[in-house]
């Protein structure tokens, strides 16, 4: 389903809710992208969208059950709150999971509850993109 469609020449602007930046990332055919809840802007009629579980830790943490996944062939705008990092990972790194954004197909990342907070754990190689900034820091901040 597509919640908007340009058709013919022209421009578009697009915008996310909270300040941040927009990030864009070219899917080759078949190439798969994750996305959390409420990070998806903008992708090309040629991709397709679909869901992916998050996982329980995620769901008691308050992230949700199901996070969006992509396919590609084509391009796809998120946004994050802040500047947004690609990094290329690999297997036991950890991130807080409030931070993350995207990941790429390759990589899977498995939420896990410790001490300081839900985090991301990687598995496998390849690129992620991180945001400087939480939704709660940026309330607690008073925007």
């Amino acid at each position: 389903m597509r919640l908007a469609e340009l058709i013919g020449p022209g421009s578009s602007v697009v915008s996310q809710a909270l300040p941040g930046d927009l990030h864009r990332v070219d899917l080759a055919d078949g190439a798969r992208l994750h996305l959390q809840p409420g990070t998806l802007v903008a992708t090309d009629a040629g991709v397709r969208p679909g869901l992916g579980w998050a996982g329980w830790p995620a769901w008691l943490s308050g992230a949700g059950l199901v996070r969006t996944c992509l396919r590609g062939p084509g391009r796809v705008w998120f946004g994050g709150i802040g500047g947004i990092s690609a990094l290329e990972v690999g297997s036991g790194q950890e991130f807080a999971w409030d931070h993350l954004v995207a990941w790429e197909g390759g990589v899977a990342v498995r939420a896990r509850r410790d001490a300081a907070g839900l985090r991301a754990v990687v598995h496998g190689v390849g690129r992620l993109w991180l945001q400087a900034r939480t939704a709660q820091a940026w309330a607690g901040a008073g925007g």
